[in-house]
């Protein structure tokens, strides 16, 4: 059996250590820096973009309080205009409810003028109905003695 021959062991030892300190050298010279080189580079971009991030965010955060400010000057502005719309119609109403109080009351001016005219026709009448009454009652009276 070929495992227990021990003079194959010294040669199969010596091509185990060169194999192994080749591979430990080209890991060591070769793949090493690549790989340490790539993450230099990877946390180089994620420090930039985190740098980026960072402004990025202030710059949000800045436009955020400005548009809020800017909206909050708008809603003012509006109550202020509704403040003065309802003013304005308030005003409005009460030169319209003014113009129809004169309206009204230069109505019951001339109904009150066409009552008085009405009833003093009327009471012109009712005279002269009780005058024309009084004559004839005064006819019948005399016809009768």
């Amino acid at each position: 059996m070929p495992q227990f021959d021990t003079s194959l062991y010294l040669p199969q030892v010596v091509w185990l250590g060169l194999f192994f300190f080749i591979f430990v050298a080209v890991v060591h010279f070769l793949l090493l820096p690549r790989f340490e080189k790539i993450f230099h580079e990877r946390k180089k971009k994620l420090h930039e973009l985190y740098e980026k991030t960072n402004h990025f965010v202030t710059l949000t955060k800045e436009l955020q309080e400005k548009d809020n400010h800017l909206l909050e000057q708008a809603r003012l502005k509006a109550q202020n205009d509704i403040k003065k719309t309802i003013e304005g119609v308030r005003v409005s109403q009460e030169i319209h409810k003014k113009k129809i109080d004169q309206h009204i009351q230069q109505s019951i001016r001339e109904a009150e003028v066409k009552i008085k005219a009405s009833l003093k026709e009327a009471m012109d009448e009712a005279k002269d109905l009780q005058k024309t009454i009084e004559e004839e009652i005064k006819k019948k009276i005399k016809t009768l003695h």
